[in-house]
């Protein structure tokens, strides 16, 4: 089912993004053989939302700081754990971390050394697609976050979750 653009403009099957000039709009057609999707965005109630979200790069900045300093030996842990972990506040979408301790939990995947382990935060909110995998654990729904996986120093480790 073809979509009119206006001025003899079809779109048969894809995705096609147009913006308003008279209105602050973004809107998103997804076009196939057999529906058309539009979905539309306020561009200026994005921006508003953009805004209201900073980094808080100086507390993390302290926090990092202490977390180095902090001999606190090595942490015993296992693979397949899921620890609260203090991941930080990162740059761009990568994913950051909650709370004053800047801590997100991270599923441990496999440990490295004594002092470091390749993990996989986790987030309760829902994604789809090919980065995100859910997964239950101790009856709570959470999604693991593959695109952000990464190596982590075992200092980062706050508290396990049982």
């Amino acid at each position: 089912m073809p979509l009119d653009l206006g001025k003899g403009r079809l779109v048969r099957d894809g995705l096609f993004a147009t913006l308003n000039k008279t209105n602050p709009m973004v809107c998103v057609y997804v076009v196939d053989s057999l529906s058309r999707t539009e979905r539309c965005f306020n561009i200026d109630a994005i921006l508003l939302n953009m805004k209201e979200y900073q980094k808080d790069f100086d507390n993390w900045n302290e926090r990092k700081k202490n977390i180095n300093s902090s001999h606190n030996g090595v942490r015993y842990f296992k693979e397949r754990e899921i620890w609260w972990t203090s991941i930080g506040v990162n740059i761009g979408s990568d994913i950051d971390g909650k709370n004053d301790l800047f801590e997100r939990p991270v599923l441990i995947i496999k440990k490295l050394h004594g002092t470091k382990f390749f993990g996989i935060p986790l987030t309760t909110k829902a994604k789809t697609g090919s980065y995100f995998l859910p997964i239950t654990h101790s009856g709570m729904q959470r999604v693991a976050v593959f695109i952000d996986a990464k190596v982590f120093s075992s200092q980062r480790l706050v508290r396990k979750i049982d």
